[in-house]
């Protein structure tokens, strides 16, 4: 099966004081009154139900995140021990994934970026993912 992984960690300094240690960045309404993290949700929510996007953040956010888009159950957020970086927090929702379902093929994004052409990258991950079906790894 196909899960998307969103990583939502980080601190958002470069945004103090509107970020704050309980309001990540990725939680702000910066964008049409919703955050980036609930944009990227809406973005995958053509390609995964809620029951397959996992959400990798630190506990300190975790709340603020699951409050904005209850449909994703609590037992999909990953939650970091510590903030060591994009690839700890990756090999952290691998191993999650890899317990639950071995077969997984994991699309791992972020909360954070900008992706004006959405359609388009909803078929560049479709395909992707067809292609990580058949056991290669798409980058």
């Amino acid at each position: 099966m196909n899960y998307a992984v969103i990583m939502a960690g980080g601190a958002g300094t470069r945004l103090w004081p509107i970020s704050r240690e309980r309001l990540p960045k990725t939680a702000l309404a910066l964008y049409n009154h919703k955050s980036m993290f609930q944009i990227a949700v809406e973005r995958l929510t053509p390609l995964f139900s809620p029951q397959q996007i996992f959400v990798v953040a630190g506990a300190e956010h975790a709340t603020a995140l699951a409050e904005q888009v209850p449909e994703i159950p609590p037992e999909n957020f990953i939650l970091e021990p510590e903030g060591r970086g994009t690839a700890s927090a990756i090999a952290l929702a691998a191993i999650h994934l890899f317990a639950r379902d071995p077969q997984a093929s994991m699309a791992v994004l972020t909360a954070d970026h900008y992706i004006g052409k959405q359609q388009i990258f909803r078929q560049a991950l479709a395909a992707a993912l067809r292609v990580a079906q058949d056991d290669y790894l798409v980058t």
